[in-house]
């Protein structure tokens, strides 16, 4: 991520929060002039934290939002590690803020969500949180344990709404209280569309995040810590995410790392589980390009 964002982004700072260690093993990308870095590894209640996995990046948003790293701002981008850049892209969430909208990102349905979750005809979209932007002047003022637990998805502080993933409880609660929303271009950054289909100018969207803008490979970050036994892996999450790690390495790196299982599609073709086959890998290296 940080490679080809500071590729496609030359004059742009990018915080990036983490320990020492963490800092090191950027290697030789860690030590570019735009990067900031921001050590909480003096915060034991967030090291314990990020043992559980994203209960510690999800604090970590809480404390951007709290303004407790970072410094002085009124509002952010957040960039998943899995993020690959394949153009310029910050600009257009700049640009989204510029004309007056407070949350920017793709889309994430809650009647058309594809995971067929029934009962959410109800309750607005939300963004997903790979690449997205909000301003804080909407967002409600919480405890911040509490914000904790709704960036985590773990509580939703509207009455008798509930949370898909992570973030939605904090976005819901800010258009609640007037905050906009500007759903990114699917062609551009992937995801889904209105219908909650991820049908679009590439392919590879099916299976993942892709538009002409980047990639967002989805669970290779925590497939990493899981491989590298650097955390525990979930039940379920832990197995899948570990295969979309081995399919990046292949990807990028040409590694063939033992374990890619059998791949499994679901009823609308998308690659729900298992690893990768040649079909997946070879339509990859095409939207990678394009």
């Amino acid at each position: 991520m940080l490679k080809s964002f500071h590729e496609h982004h030359p004059t742009k700072k990018i915080h990036i929060a983490g320990t020492t260690n963490d800092f090191e093993e950027l290697g030789e990308i860690g030590k570019h002039k735009n990067n900031v870095f921001i050590n909480v590894e003096n915060d034991s209640e967030l090291m314990e934290k990020f043992k559980r996995g994203h209960a510690g990046t999800t604090s970590v948003f809480a404390m951007v939002i709290h303004k407790r790293i970072g410094g002085e701002f009124d509002r952010f981008i957040h960039i998943d590690s899995d993020v690959y850049f394949k153009r310029e892209s910050v600009s257009v969430i700049e640009s989204a803020f510029d004309e007056g909208y407070d949350i920017v990102g793709t889309r994430r349905c809650f009647k058309n969500n594809p995971s067929g979750i029934s009962g959410l005809d109800a309750f607005p979209d939300t963004v997903s949180t790979y690449f997205f932007g909000m301003r804080l002047e909407k967002i409600p003022k919480f405890d911040f344990s509490y914000l904790c637990r709704i960036c985590e998805g773990a509580a939703h502080p509207v009455e008798g709404w509930i949370a898909l993933d992570a973030f939605d409880g904090l976005t819901h609660a800010t258009m609640q209280n007037g905050g906009t929303v500007k759903f990114l271009d699917q062609n551009e950054f992937g995801s889904q569309n209105v219908d909650g289909k991820k049908f679009n100018n590439y392919k590879s969207n099916m299976h993942m995040d892709v538009g002409r803008r980047l990639i967002h490979f989805g669970g290779v970050g925590s497939g990493y810590a899981f491989f590298s036994k650097k955390t525990n892996p979930h039940e379920g999450y832990g197995k899948w995410a570990i295969q979309r790690y081995i399919m990046f390495c292949k990807l990028f790196y040409n590694e063939d790392i033992v374990g890619n299982e059998p791949t499994v599609y679901g009823e609308d073709f998308r690659w729900v589980n298992g690893g990768y086959d040649d079909a997946i890998y070879q339509q990859l290296l095409i939207d990678l390009k394009n």
